[in-house]
C-alpha cells in the first residue's frame, strides 16, 4: 500500500501508534502484580502522562487514570487528589 499524504489523520494515528510501539521497550518494570500489564501500566503513562494505582473492591491492585483536582495543592503547584 502506497503512502497516501493527503490521508493526514490516518498519517498522524499510524505515527503516533508507531512511537508508542518503539517506547514501550525503553523501560522494565519489576515486582508488577499480574492485575497490572507492563503494557498497559505504560500505555497509561505515555498517553495520559500518570497512572495511578489503587487496591479495587475486589482487593486487587490496578492502574487506573482520573481527573486531577483537589483543594490543597502540592508545593510545587501539582494536583493533590484523583477522582
Amino acid at each position: 500500500m502506497a503512502y497516501d499524504y493527503k490521508a493526514k489523520k490516518k498519517n498522524i494515528t499510524q505515527l503516533v501508534n508507531y512511537m508508542l510501539t518503539k517506547t514501550l521497550s525503553m523501560f522494565e518494570y519489576a515486582g508488577l502484580p499480574d492485575t497490572i500489564p507492563r503494557k498497559e501500566l505504560e500505555r497509561l503513562l505515555q498517553v495520559h502522562g500518570y497512572a495511578f494505582i489503587t487496591k479495587a473492591p475486589d482487593g486487587k491492585l490496578y492502574a487506573f487514570v482520573g481527573a486531577l483536582g483537589g483543594q490543597t495543592k502540592s508545593p510545587y503547584g501539582e494536583p493533590t487528589e484523583i477522582t
